[in-house]
């Protein structure tokens, strides 16, 4: 008992010579006391004065022969390959299910495999014991050195297959602090297994870095035909020489499957240069559940992610990823592309990418679609070869649509750094149809193309918050077409071309529909700030609002629209458009704003324009058809700067010279001055008719047509006489009708009715042979001495007796209001009748000439009123 307690306290120290002096082959025990034994120290086992993997290693693994897990201590000392073949054809050493194959730590323990020279060896220096078979479970191997022996330059390996360590079909087993070197094949090999885990291992030159022909990883996790590896991790090794990707996933068919792999805290440098490209960092394929977190690639390839390609994943019939998550990537001095992603990427995040110079003639993230459903999170990118952020193309399936991508807090700094093959590379570029696109705080800096480039439509997208510094061409460029695009908080600054550029769409139709360009500041641009390109461009729906443009070298804003196919919906409104034309020759060659096509729904209100260039540059220059019916939207745009008075709009065919000219000096071309003939700066327009107060012929009452017809200055909705000339508007009697046009001037007769029509109104018309009657006010009854008439009669009736009998001369008693008075000789009477509550009284007057009563008149139809109860 004394004995075990020591060798358990020597193993936590790290020290064993004090079990190995010389001659010590090493001891058995049965910890569990079940009669078998669990537990080997391994020394010189055979006593041969050599230390084997063998004859010491092997053999005390096999008389191990407890059912449960065991432990084999291997003691400091190199262990070396058997002289003869052995009989176990994928591991030198072989490990059995429920063993741990513990060192004295690397450096200390060193497993040496087979000369390079020997074509014999089995196919790794230590394997799991069943792998060719039933697979085996519970086995980890640490604290060791294991030298594969291929560490000879320049000689072809192709017949060896000698690896590290390989795990086939085995479940919870696991290589810890362990360093491999100098393996013709794979350092850490595992294939069709479960609950897999390499942990804090040395990797160095590994999968015949230095040789020619063969090329393998680091560390390969495979799956073949029908198979499945799952629940691996592989987590703090450090990778330095690897002969392909030094971190490899591969699946030999769709019916193979790879699941749930974490890489963490892994650190790669210098893998192999072969045919002119360096081999990559990681390559991901065919997985389904995949992490890659915080890993470091110096002096490598790229960090490949997706089948096809050449990245030592022919063979694939399918490298499909999905469900991905990188998080913490940094790749340094990469010899090719930062990141490559190939074939179908789907429900992946990748997060805190950081790509530090890529070759001359790579990206530094090079992406084929079809992409869906991935996030680009926080990247930086430096010195890249070539693009930026670049998509191609995926063959043979051809170019489909990208869904559901985010790229946001990106930062690319330094595209095409190499500049040496004459082309331009954008900052980001699309190749496919991009839809449900999200592009969220993006800046890219120096770029020699455009800084984000959509070579097909994007569709339901959002661009917002991106920066945009010192590209050779175009800051944003539509090459193919909008749908339901919103570029919002925009800013752009010194780019060569535009600062935003609508293409058509390809295949024709409209080009862009419900596109809003909103909240931007785009400045010091060579070409237009935002423009079409020449041609046949089909708008629907069109927004450009709130919007800062300054210094421009040609148009602020240019819509070129086709002539024949009418475009709708435009409004261009809210924008500052400051320095424009600034290449423009000394003609008017440049406009602040300009709409030229068919067009309907055109809006451009409300914006500012000033130019400092002084080159006789328009200010906005409409040109459309149909002609609108009215421009005064126009009106509501301001000028300043440079830009003369007749050099604030060009607008063709409403009304001529409308808008060129400025017929009172007042600096308000005519076509937006409410008062064009008359100088009043201030505009102001009190009554909102928009004809201004200094000129308004109604000035105080809205009358926008300014009608006039007597031409008395006097607008017909306020002139008391519209159609007589009464320039001083007398109104004698006061009742809104002038003395000038007045049939009864010294008397209030608003009506004016006149009966006989010879002029003279009723109420003073004495010879017309009608009686006006006039009720003054309470007890007062007064009517017109007519002309011919000697006497006068009075009727008094009821209003509501008259409705229900028809009755106007009603006899005096029937009803309180019924009297008469009869044969008068004055044309006025006292009456102190005060009807009662809810009654009305009405009261008629009839004329006598020599004793005989003429009629009561008509009623409103023309018809004669009956008289039923004369005056005796």
């Amino acid at each position: 008992m004394f004995q075990r307690r020591l060798a358990l306290v020597l193993l936590v120290c790290g020290q064993f010579s004090g079990l190995f002096a010389a001659g010590n082959a090493g001891k058995l025990e049965d910890r569990d006391d079940d009669g078998e034994p669990d537990y080997a120290v391994v020394g010189d086992w055979d006593g041969d004065g050599v230390l084997e993997i063998v004859d010491d290693i092997q053999a005390a693994i096999g008389l191990l022969t407890d059912d449960s897990d065991k432990l084999v201590l291997i003691g400091p000392g190199i262990f070396v390959a058997p002289i003869s073949p052995v009989s176990h054809p994928e591991g030198i050493l072989a490990i059995p299910s429920q063993t741990t194959i513990e060192g004295s730590g690397p450096g200390m323990t060193l497993l040496r495999g087979y000369p390079a020279t020997d074509v014999t060896s089995p196919q790794a220096v230590v394997a799991n014991a069943d792998g060719a078979g039933s697979g085996n479970h519970s086995i980890t191997i640490r604290n060791l050195e294991i030298d594969g022996g291929g560490s000879l330059p320049g000689v072809n390996y192709t017949a060896h297959q000698r690896m590290g360590v390989l795990f086939d079909r085995c479940n919870d087993c696991s290589v810890e602090n362990t360093t491999i070197r100098d393996t013709l094949h794979t350092c850490l090999y595992t294939k069709n297994g479960h609950d897999v885990r390499f942990l804090g291992n040395t990797l160095e030159r590994c999968g015949n870095m230095f040789g020619e022909g063969l090329r393998e990883p680091c560390i390969y996790l495979y799956a073949s035909a029908g198979q499945t590896l799952d629940d691996v991790q592989v987590r703090n090794n450090t990778c330095d020489g690897s002969g392909a990707a030094a971190l490899n996933t591969r699946r030999e068919s769709t019916a193979s499957t790879i699941q749930n792999v974490v890489f963490s805290g892994n650190s790669v440098q210098d893998t192999r240069t072969y045919a002119g490209s360096t081999q990559p960092c990681v390559s991901i394929t065919g997985v389904t559940g995949l992490d890659l977190i915080d890993t470091t690639c110096t002096r490598t390839g790229p960090v490949f992610i997706g089948g096809g390609g050449s990245y030592y994943s022919s063979g694939m019939s399918s490298g499909a990823v999905a469900d991905l998550l990188v998080d913490g990537l940094q790749v340094n001095d990469v010899r090719g592309f930062g990141l490559l992603i190939l074939n179908h990427l789907e429900n992946a995040t990748l997060h805190d990418v950081r790509v530090y110079g890529s070759a001359p003639t790579s990206d530094c993230v090079y992406f084929e679609n079809p992409q869906r459903n991935t996030i680009f999170d926080t990247f930086e990118l430096q010195d890249c070869g070539r693009g930026g952020i670049f998509e191609g193309t995926s063959a043979p399936s051809g170019v489909e649509s990208d869904e559901g991508l985010t790229f946001q807090n990106i930062e690319i700094d330094r595209v095409d750094s190499n500049r040496s093959d004459g082309n331009s590379y954008a900052g980001l570029r699309f190749r496919a149809p991009a839809r449900h696109l999200t592009l969220e705080n993006v800046s890219i800096d120096d770029a020699s193309g455009d800084g984000i480039e959509w070579r097909d439509e994007v569709v339901d997208s959002t661009v917002h918050g991106v920066t945009i510094l010192n590209v050779g061409m175009n800051g944003l460029d539509l090459e193919a077409g909008s749908s339901d695009l919103l570029i919002d908080q925009v800013a752009i600054e010194s780019v060569v071309g535009d600062a935003v550029r609508l293409g058509p769409r390809a295949g024709g139709g409209t080009d862009h529909t419900g596109l809003q360009i909103t909240q931007s500041l785009l400045r010091e641009i060579g070409g237009r700030a935002i423009g079409a390109t020449p041609g046949d461009l089909v708008v629907e729906g069109l927004t450009i609002t709130g919007n800062t443009i300054d210094g421009v070298g040609q148009f602020g804003i240019q819509l070129t629209l086709s002539p024949t196919v009418p475009s709708h919906g435009i409004a261009i409104t809210s924008n500052v458009v400051s320095d424009f034309g600034r290449s423009a020759p000394q003609t008017p060659a440049a406009r602040g704003i300009e709409v030229t096509g068919a067009a309907d729904g055109v809006l451009i209100a409300v914006n500012s324009l000033v130019d400092v260039a002084d080159q006789a540059q328009f200010g906005i220059a409409q040109e459309i058809t149909p002609l609108p019916a009215s421009l005064t939207y126009l009106c509501t745009n301001s000028f300043g700067g440079t830009i003369a008075i007749d050099e604030e709009f060009l607008i063709s065919g409403f009304p001529p010279g409308a808008f060129e000219t400025d017929t009172d000096g007042d600096l308000k071309v005519d076509g937006c001055d409410n008062c064009p003939l008359v100088a009043n700066p201030p505009q102001t327009d009190g009554d909102h008719d928009d004809a201004g107060d200094d000129c308004d012929n109604c000035r105080g009452l809205s009358n926008p047509d300014q009608s006039n017809p007597d031409g008395d200055g006097r607008g017909s909705a306020c002139d008391n006489c519209p159609t007589v000339y009464n320039p001083s508007q007398v109104d004698r009697d006061a009742h809104t009708v002038g003395h000038a046009c007045d049939n009864c001037s010294n008397l209030h007769n608003r009506s004016q009715s006149d009966f006989d029509s010879d002029g003279q109104g009723d109420f003073c018309d004495l010879d017309d042979g009608r009686i006006y009657l006039v009720l003054t006010g309470p007890g007062s009854v007064v009517w017109q001495n007519e002309f011919g008439f000697d006497r006068w009669n009075l009727y008094r009736g009821d209003l509501g007796v008259l409705r229900a009998t028809g009755i106007y001369t009603q006899v005096p008693g029937s009803h309180p209001n019924a009297s008469r008075t009869c044969n008068l000789g004055a044309t006025q009477v006292t009456d102190s009748l005060l009807p009662a509550p809810g009654t009305l009284a009405f009261a008629l007057v009839t004329g006598e000439q020599d004793g005989l009563e003429k009629g009561l008149g008509t009623n409103s139809a023309g018809v004669n009123r009956p008289n039923t109860n004369p005056c005796p």
